[in-house]
């Protein structure tokens, strides 16, 4: 006999020890193949040869709570010696076309079957429960990685940031280069002309020395004394004049120091000085790698994250859907099992009486 109500491949298969067989007796109005007596129990057997149980016949049996089972020989209507082929068929090679048509929920088959059905749903329910758990580790996983996503997100906007003030440094550190080296080479031309005017002031005293004495030549040397009055007030013309280019020249050596430190305070509260240039441009390509690597982690994190998240869904909404059928199975069968309860209650009042 099948082992279970519903039919499964490859199906389990249970001995039944007959302790009675009738053929063709009445039974409720009713005349089965058989009728068949094992551990205090009655089974009805329908044989199915040339036609199966029709829909009032299984209904009879299931609104009476008899166990029926019906087997199928209709394979072998064309045969002929038939008693080993039925013999391999009932007990050898079964192929699963027997079936239970109904069962007494309170015969021996029937609370194993029962047994064996609440057995299987508190399975599920632990399966349920257990991919139930795996999901809530999974969505927890999940929004972890969400909330890191973010935080990454918002260190690449910082970054970015950065790397946009560093795009902007490059030029003004190459800007401040030329700067310094224009300021280096005025101060070798002041330096130069530093020299020149006290080469001139030491030349400046010894010809004011030379048109004293020569003044001391009252008569001599006075158109020579008024020659040299002239040369002297231009030469001190020229030096008044460029005493004062010199001044110009040092404000404005000034003014580009003073651009020079602006700048380099500038870079100063980007922790940078001159002599970085060259590793800010290394820190920027740097950053484009890093950048790139870290949203291809993240794409590659967030796809694996949603195959688990998709896969334990489908599994735990499977394993609901079991537990949901076989708790309505069981729910059938405990309506039968209170209808015989109620039935042997009845049945002992009827006896007391």
């Amino acid at each position: 006999m099948p082992a279970t109500f519903e039919r499964r491949i490859p199906q389990k298969y249970i001995t039944l020890n007959l302790d009675n067989v009738r053929l063709e007796n009445m039974h409720l109005g009713r005349i089965p193949d058989l009728i068949v007596t094992s551990d205090g129990y009655e089974y009805f057997i329908e044989i199915a040869v040339t036609h199966f149980c029709d829909a009032s016949k299984k209904a009879f049996y299931i609104k009476n709570k008899l166990s029926c089972i019906e087997i199928n020989l209709s394979k072998l209507k064309n045969q002929t010696d038939l008693e080993p082929l039925i013999r391999r068929k009932l007990f050898e090679e079964p192929d699963g076309d027997n079936k239970w048509v109904s069962l007494n929920p309170l015969s021996k088959i029937g609370t194993q079957m029962v047994n064996e059905l609440r057995a299987e749903v508190n399975k599920l329910n632990k399966d349920a429960s257990d991919a139930e758990s795996r999901l809530k580790t999974a969505a927890n996983y999940y929004n972890s990685m969400v909330d890191k996503t973010a935080k990454l997100d918002y260190k690449l906007g910082k970054q970015r940031s950065d790397i946009k003030s560093l795009s902007l440094v490059g030029p003004a550190a190459s800007q401040l280069r030329q700067i310094k080296e224009q300021v280096a080479e005025k101060n070798l031309q002041l330096n130069n002309i530093a020299e020149k005017l006290e080469a001139f002031s030491n030349d400046k005293a010894e010809l004011l020395a030379y048109l004293y004495e020569i003044e001391g030549k009252e008569k001599e040397l006075q158109i020579k004394l008024s020659m040299a009055s002239e040369e002297r007030e231009k030469l001190l013309a020229e030096i008044q004049e460029r005493e004062h280019l010199l001044e110009a020249r040092q404000q404005k050596a000034a003014e580009m120091l003073d651009y020079v430190n602006s700048i380099e305070s500038k870079l100063a509260r980007f922790g940078l000085s001159l002599e970085n240039a060259q590793e800010v441009a290394e820190l920027h390509s740097k950053k484009d790698l890093m950048e790139y690597s870290l949203q291809v982690k993240l794409q590659q994190n967030e796809e694996l994250i949603k195959q688990r998240f998709n896969v334990e869904s489908q599994k735990l909404s499977e394993l609901q859907k079991k537990s949901d059928d076989l708790e309505n199975r069981i729910k059938q069968q405990l309506g039968v099992l209170d209808f015989y309860k109620k039935e042997a209650v009845t049945a002992q009042r009827n006896n007391k009486n």
